[in-house]
């Protein structure tokens, strides 16, 4: 009677189970169709098995037939001109100093690749390790001072560095790993090496560059704005501009825009940008260049807006199209941004700066621009597309 018993509760207890384990996959069905209606994919790149003899056989191998192979860092300054760089140099820099711009550079983009905080735990490990020293293009035996590094900036001028980020993105732009018809631009705090409190004689932070970050009702802290605009088609940035922490994201849209046309040659074909920045000058802005400008409206309740499912809103008259369900579709490909500034924050550790100054924060925000470039280009021509915005790739020596 009592095995009976047992075996009933033993019956009872799995169909239990399974109903919950069948109600839990519903749920994940329901929540795929949710982010497949809402969040679209990004488009990939196809990207061609590596025939050059840049890469051993056995590279070859690992990278085609091993998902879990990630690369060596000494692979992400093997495909890119690095001549170029010394052109920009030469063309851009205030003056050359005792050590190439090449090396400077490289050793700047090991500290990120790595998620090295100071430039004195930087040079310890490559003191330690003189392999890694080499990839960097450096003298194991005499490894220059943090200054050296710290103060690129001031040495050669800010416009060096914003030049090779240019001419990465252009190399992305003609190897189809981006394209730069769907844009968003959003703004995120880069902290400083500063004290939270000013000083009272001066009325100003130790970094008088920096300023106090507000986001909504929370002070979020003391630093630089890193005003950013991303292709949200591929997933990758193509600029990033520097302002004071307290700066109004608003009037600065105008401007990166301007700046991208510049630089690039043409307008992006599509915009798609959160509430913060609408305003009728940019709206207007965005018309007169051809720029199909997707800004969601601020809600005052004097005007009739397109609302979507989850609550966003539009300017009836701005946009081109007025079916909710794709304008939602729109508004979230904005996201692309927020994870942009996450694989940035938390992929390469680059939310606070170890050092401070007006130059310094943007050449902090140039070079992890420059890192994602060039882990983009990395991959492309390994042949892995999983690649392209892991930051977690090509950071090992092995």
């Amino acid at each position: 009677m009592r095995r009976k018993k047992c075996v009933y509760t033993f019956l009872y207890v799995k169909k239990g189970v399974q109903k919950q384990i069948t109600d839990f996959l519903r749920l994940l069905d329901k929540i795929k169709d949710r982010v497949s209606k809402y969040v679209p994919r990004l488009k990939t790149v196809f990207c061609k098995r590596y025939e050059g003899d840049n890469l051993t056989r056995t590279e070859k191998i690992a990278y085609e037939f091993y998902p879990g192979y990630k690369g060596d860092i000494r692979h992400l300054f093997l495909f890119y001109d690095w001549s170029k760089v010394d052109e920009i140099e030469k063309k851009y820099a205030d003056k050359i100093g005792d050590y190439q711009l090449r090396s400077i550079l490289k050793t700047q983009i090991f500290m990120c690749k790595r998620r090295i905080r100071t430039y004195s735990d930087l040079i310890e490990e490559l003191r330690e390790n003189p392999n890694l020293a080499k990839v960097c293009e450096l003298n194991p035996e005499c490894i220059p001072d943090r200054k050296i590094f710290s103060r690129a900036a001031d040495r050669t001028g800010i416009e060096v560095f914003r030049q090779i980020a240019i001419d990465m993105t252009k190399e992305c732009l003609s190897l189809g790993l981006m394209k730069g018809r769907m844009i968003g631009v959003d703004g995120s705090l880069i902290k400083s090496n500063t004290s939270a409190h000013k000083n009272k004689e001066m009325e100003e932070y130790t970094d008088k560059y920096a300023g106090l970050y507000v986001r909504g009702n929370y002070l979020k802290g003391v630093g630089h704005l890193a005003y950013k605009l991303v292709d949200i088609e591929y997933g990758l940035p193509m600029l990033v501009q520097r302002y004071k922490g307290s700066a109004n994201e608003n009037p600065l849209l105008i401007e990166i825009i301007e700046d991208f046309h510049k630089g690039y040659g043409f307008y992006p074909e599509l915009l798609s940008i959160d509430k913060g920045m609408d305003s009728e000058k940019n709206n207007k802005f965005c018309k007169e260049k051809g720029i199909g400008a997707y800004i969601q409206a601020r809600d005052f309740g004097n005007k009739e807006l397109i609302k979507t499912e989850k609550g966003k809103t539009f300017h009836p008259e701005y946009v081109e199209v007025t079916d909710p369900r794709v304008l939602e579709r729109i508004a979230n490909r904005r996201s692309e941004c927020e994870r942009e500034f996450s694989r940035d924050k938390w992929g390469y550790r680059r939310d606070r700066m170890s050092n401070r100054g007006e130059d310094e924060a943007e050449l902090f925000m140039l070079i992890t621009l420059i890192t994602t470039l060039l882990t983009a280009i990395t991959a492309f021509w390994v042949g892995r597309a999983d690649l392209i915005r892991s930051t977690s790739a090509f950071k090992r020596l092995h």
